[in-house]
């Protein structure tokens, strides 16, 4: 890994360029959702960080307690492919810890793979393959936030065509790129297949059958469920066999376990 050098020739530039990038600065005010988030990091922020991706990291480095977001313009990668990306927490934590010794902030690595690999991630991953494919380097920068515990980490994939990068100018527009994600709200992580049909059994289930396993949940028997709901418990038998048909299960504790993941999904 190196940091990053001074392009030549910033200071020399026209009074122009620096009202571009006051600009730029300007435009993270206006950043209210996503779209404006990508629209500003794929307009404004692109002629100063050219990049193709920005992997967003936060939450609590030292106790591994992560969210992530991704804003890309490459097709198909998005923040649902990092559920399945292994190695990814700790590959993170070690790339925060790395730049927060940097006196500037932020460190950029020539060879990434090499952290990556030692750190455990999934290199075959669809995500990092996508990312790395086409990438000189990766930019990496820690936003500390001793108050809140919400430490930031972004990582840029930097476009292979782009050769220099300016300390200045990461110096000013960082604070403005950390200040203006802080605003977003995170998306929601899209559901995985698995997660869709465990939604579905769930929603498959009759207002009886809602009762039932409400019961079941809670620990109670057959004969006590049967007597709660004034029905025999028998019939508690029957609903929980069409239960376990439903959800693809054999047990109590299997159909506990679905139904609670599925209602989970569907209050999100």
């Amino acid at each position: 890994m190196q940091t990053i050098r001074r392009a030549p020739g910033l200071d020399r530039a026209d009074p122009g360029v620096y009202r571009q990038l006051l600009d730029t600065m300007g435009n993270a005010k206006s950043v209210r959702t996503h779209r404006d988030f990508f629209e500003w990091l794929q307009g404004d922020v692109y002629n100063w960080i050219p990049h193709q991706t920005l992997l967003a990291a936060w939450g609590d480095f030292t106790r591994g307690e992560l969210s992530y977001d991704v804003a890309s313009s490459l097709h198909g990668l998005n923040t649902s492919m990092l559920a399945s990306v292994r190695g990814l927490d700790y590959t993170v934590t070690r790339l925060f810890e790395a730049v927060s010794k940097s006196s500037r902030g932020w460190i950029f690595f020539n060879d990434f793979h090499r952290l990556a690999r030692e750190s455990g991630m999934d290199v075959d991953s669809h995500f990092y393959r996508t990312t790395t494919a086409t990438s000189r380097g990766l930019l990496a920068c820690a936003m500390r936030d001793e108050r809140g515990r919400q430490d930031c980490l972004y990582v840029f994939s930097i476009s292979a065509e782009h050769a220099a990068l300016d300390e200045v100018v990461l110096r000013l527009l960082l604070p403005h790129l950390d200040s203006a994600l802080r605003r977003v709200e995170c998306l929601p992580p899209a559901a995985t297949e698995q997660e869709q049909v465990i939604r579905q059994n769930v929603e498959s289930l009759s207002d009886r059958e809602h009762e039932v396993l409400t019961w079941v949940s809670q620990g109670k028997s057959n004969e006590e469920i049967g007597t709660i709901l004034g029905i025999s418990h028998n019939t508690v038998k029957n609903h929980l066999k069409r239960i376990f048909n439903k959800m693809g299960v054999t047990a109590r504790s299997q159909a506990v376990c679905v139904y609670l993941q599925g209602m989970a999904s569907n209050s999100r």
